[in-house]
């Protein structure tokens, strides 16, 4: 699941490899088998610097990658279940199955979709309204086109500073749905895809 959803093989490969590696090596809670590399007070002079992480230890490191993984795995599972199907998105813009196949696979895509199964489109729900696509889907998808999924949906759901109506932030979905100007949302879009 993850990997259809983007997420770097070579990420995960390290991220479970680091794991099980200090799973298998990690020492007792007894602190007095770990040698700290540095001292109290270079530790000290880190920490007022604003440096983070620097007083953990093995056992913190791995819960810090496990709790990781964790999330990461919610995060894609919460995706996955909270999207529609080819069926639903047909249903909901009442339009034919293939239309929705042709809008999804056309390029630019007009609509945004991921596959997580072969032959099985899943349809992040943020891109629609009760009958209709958010406006200016079309650019964002243009922009953002290679964007993985779930980067692409934390970006379209978190509001953001740069976007303010009135005392709110909106998140970009919403700011595209309340009707405003659209520049800030494809400006803001434009990070996701940039070196």
């Amino acid at each position: 699941m993850m990997l259809g959803l983007g997420i770097s093989p070579g990420f995960l490969s390290k991220t479970l490899s680091e794991a099980d590696q200090n799973t298998i090596g990690l020492p007792p809670s007894d602190t007095t088998m770990h040698s700290e590399p540095l001292s109290a007070e270079e530790k000290e002079i880190l920490i007022s610097g604003g440096a983070l992480g620097v007083s953990q230890t093995p056992r913190d490191e791995l819960i810090t990658r496990a709790d990781l993984l964790l999330s990461l795995t919610r995060k894609c599972r919460a995706l996955a279940q909270q999207s529609l199907d080819t069926e639903a998105v047909a249903k909901r813009l009442q339009v034919t199955i293939a239309e929705v196949y042709h809008s999804a696979q056309s390029s630019p895509p007009q609509l945004h979709a991921f596959e997580l199964k072969p032959n099985k489109l899943f349809f992040p729900s943020w891109q629609f309204t009760n009958t209709a696509t958010i406006p200016y889907l079309s650019r964002v998808l243009s922009i953002a086109e290679s964007t993985n999924p779930l980067v692409l949906s934390h970006f379209m759901l978190l509001p953001n500073p740069d976007l303010e109506n009135g005392d709110e932030r909106c998140s970009p979905r919403d700011w595209l749905v309340l009707q405003n100007n659209p520049e800030p949302v494809m400006n803001l879009a434009r990070f996701l895809t940039s070196d």
